[in-house]
């Protein structure tokens, strides 16, 4: 089965599991091959990101590396800090990565920025709601 030949069914399976699953995981499920799996997930990532986007909910594990990542510290130094191994984090990192969409810090941060921008233009409103009643 070449990559491009999945079923319906399949797609809808994948695409039904919301990208929680690891390629890996589905494809056993669906026995293909997991680079068919990776290569689903990554023609398919943006369309994703628009229709299926989860919470990307994270641990509090999770929670603690991500607003670390959201620094400008590298790895090492945010190993340094927890007293975990640099090993450790970069695990920590592609998980927050795939948990958030996100292929890199960089986009972590922007969509970050975008978060915060939106939780401000909430914020205004209900300031401005709650002036205006006054």
């Amino acid at each position: 089965m070449s990559k491009k030949t999945l079923t319906n069914e399949q797609i809808e399976f994948i695409m039904g599991n919301n990208f929680r699953l690891y390629p890996e995981e589905i494809a056993e499920t669906l026995g293909l091959k997991p680079q068919q799996i990776r290569w689903f997930y990554h023609k398919n990532r943006m369309d994703y990101k628009r229709k299926y986007k989860t919470n990307g909910e994270l641990t509090d594990r999770e929670l603690e590396i991500y607003n670390q990542l959201l620094t400008h510290k590298s790895l090492q130094e945010i190993a340094d800090e927890l007293f975990l191994s640099r090993a450790t984090i970069n695990t920590y990192n592609g998980i927050i990565l795939r948990k958030k969409l996100v292929n890199s810090r960089i986009e972590l941060m922007s969509e970050r920025i975008k978060e915060l921008e939106d939780e401000i233009a909430r914020t205004q409103q209900v300031l401005n709601s709650y002036y205006a009643g006054e």
